[in-house]
């Protein structure tokens, strides 16, 4: 199927109602929307051939008309008086006045039918636009109120957060205070104890002999089995070290052991004074807790 009016091919096209071609929406002097828009009033739409057609027609007849010659009257009969020529000249100049009158009507019904259509186009347009701006409010109206429910979870997020923030404080200071009191319980059990430093190991050692020898040397009237609670080495913290364990001595009294520290410093012994090859100082402390003992060496530390 081809255009009526520039002879190409043509698929979905408009359909004049009066000559039955077929044209593109741009040949035929509307636009595919407003052809579309037409509805039932497809079949009464003209193509503009059709239509200024029409307003010829229309127009023609006027041109045709022309004034009638006035019949000679019949032999014997008196000729028409004046005033009969003048009413049919009337009646003529009547006809041509009304139409030409019916020719400009129609052809301002035709430019008014042009107008028509391009305000179908508009309308169409303007419906689309329309449409197109409620989607775009829905979709805002719908984006509005998912962020106000976003932001409301944000705020309670927020106000849970500053919540534990400040119960993570408060534990974290009971947590503090915890630890603080078991360093001060576990150093207040350590209160019978001394630390000996220095004293090599052997595979067969006897720890009483030991304390029996430190005590003769410091000139200690001590009796082992009255003084001591028990005497034992205890493994190193860090297990790659390799000096020799330490020997805790646990005393019942604590002011005998505060007697055997001061009197041991006192003598500045040696692992040889205990019949060892080994010239090994000895050192003789209390037996301070984990946190308390890496308090001490920060403080030499600083002070050397």
């Amino acid at each position: 199927m081809k255009c009526n009016r520039c002879d190409e091919v043509v698929g979905d096209c408009a359909v004049c109602s009066i000559c039955r071609g077929s044209f593109h929406f741009h040949c035929g002097g509307i636009q595919e929307v407003g052809y579309k828009r037409l509805g039932e009033r497809k079949s009464q739409w003209r193509c503009q051939t059709c239509r200024e057609g029409s307003t010829s027609s229309a127009i023609d007849p006027v041109n045709k008309v022309s004034p009638l010659p006035a019949a000679a009257p019949p032999a014997g009969l008196p000729s028409p008086d004046n005033t009969n020529v003048s009413a049919r000249g009337d009646g003529e100049g009547d006809v041509v006045s009304t139409n030409v009158c019916l020719s400009r009507i129609l052809q301002q019904l035709a430019a008014m039918d042009k107008k028509l259509c391009r305000l179908d186009e508009l309308n169409s347009n303007v419906n689309t636009v329309r449409s197109d701006i409620l989607e775009l409010q829905t979709s805002l109206n719908f984006h509005t109120a998912k962020f106000e429910e976003f932001t409301k979870k944000v705020t309670k997020l927020e106000s849970k957060v500053a919540q534990v923030s400040k119960d993570s404080e408060v534990q974290q200071k009971s947590i503090t205070t915890i630890i603080d009191d078991l360093n001060r319980n576990d150093q207040w059990v350590r209160r019978h104890n001394v630390e000996i430093q220095g004293v090599p190991e052997s595979k067969d050692e006897n720890l009483l002999t030991i304390f029996k020898k430190l005590v003769h040397l410091a000139g200690l009237p001590y009796d082992a089995s009255t003084e001591l609670d028990f005497i034992s080495r205890v493994a190193h913290m860090n297990a790659d070290n390799s000096k020799p364990r330490c020997i805790i001595l646990r005393f019942v009294s604590r002011y005998k052991k505060d007697e055997f520290v001061a009197a041991l410093r006192k003598l500045r012994l040696t692992a040889t004074d205990l019949g060892f090859a080994n010239k090994m100082t000895l050192h003789f402390n209390d037996h301070l807790t984990p946190k308390n003992r890496l308090l001490l060496r920060q403080v030499k530390k600083k002070c050397n």
